[in-house]
């Protein structure tokens, strides 16, 4: 049996389309294999460490899931990436999650503490009681405070006719404050308004006793000036110098001057006084 030459054509055509169709599946199939996801040398990557109290926080960087605390050292491309890791305690939506964009040395380790802020809830009965943060008015009840759940805070709660009422908040502690506000005794809110009114009583006798001195003391003042201003009129009339007639008439009038200023002053002060010596009398 001969072959006829077109079919022996076809068979080697055929053979030669299989052979190039597996060498090229073998080249694409090792290059896949080779291409990595991020570079592997050293001098191009960094290491990230996580330290929270925490256990069993979702830990994502990128918005890619690495696993959960305690994680240990993770392995990054150098550069900048994006750290969040959900609030453990979410009470509201004030709570937030800790986010934070770090940034990757080179052949280095970066550690990151994460501490996350809680919000706490203050109220009072009655409500509007002034919140003080360090002698600081922050706000009225209801309020809410943000607080580092490592630190803490000293609040007084403080409405007139009420005792004032102060509030130690740990960051980590109580998330709700319900006070209710006692009222101030009888007896107390006495002290405290007979206290207030002594202070303001003194306050009066002062300023008595200082417009009372200053009368005393223009009073004299006026009665010194009208002596000298006599005695340079006097010196005016008897003397017959020329040179010396014209200078005690100026003394003169100078110290009548002063003197009218003087008792001015008098009449006023000791008018002022004088009414506040009425009033004072009057209480």
């Amino acid at each position: 049996m001969i072959e006829s030459p077109m079919h022996s054509i076809s068979f080697r055509f055929l053979a030669a389309t299989v052979l190039l169709c597996f060498v090229l599946s073998l080249c694409f199939s090792h290059r896949g294999i080779a291409a990595p996801q991020h570079p592997i040398s050293g001098e191009q990557e960094g290491y990230l460490r996580i330290q929270t109290p925490h256990e069993n926080l979702r830990v994502f960087v990128d918005g890619r899931a690495m696993g959960v605390t305690p994680l240990g050292v993770l392995k990054l491309p150098t550069g900048e990436h994006q750290l969040l890791l959900p609030h453990p305690n979410r009470v509201n939506w004030l709570d937030r999650d800790w986010v934070a964009n770090v940034m990757i040395p080179e052949g280095d380790t970066l550690v990151v503490e994460v501490v996350f802020e809680n919000s706490f809830k203050i109220d009072s009965q009655p409500f509007g009681a002034a919140l003080f943060l360090n002698e600081k008015q922050i706000g009225t009840t209801p309020y809410f405070l943000k607080l580092r759940e490592t630190d803490a805070a000293s609040v007084r709660l403080h409405k007139a006719g009420f005792v004032d009422t102060t509030l130690y908040i740990e960051g980590a502690g109580p998330r709700h404050f319900d006070v209710t506000l006692r009222p101030v005794e009888p007896s107390l809110q006495f002290q405290t308004r007979r206290a207030q009114t002594e202070r303001r009583r003194s306050k009066f006798k002062k300023i008595m006793y200082s417009t009372l001195g200053l009368a005393v003391a223009s009073g004299a003042l006026a009665l010194y000036f009208r002596k000298k201003g006599n005695d340079s009129y006097d010196r005016y009339l008897s003397t017959g110098d020329p040179q010396r007639f014209n200078r005690f008439l100026d003394d003169a009038k100078r110290y009548d001057r002063y003197a009218a200023i003087s008792f001015g002053m008098f009449q006023a002060s000791f008018a002022v006084s004088f009414y506040l010596f009425i009033k004072e009398v009057n209480r």
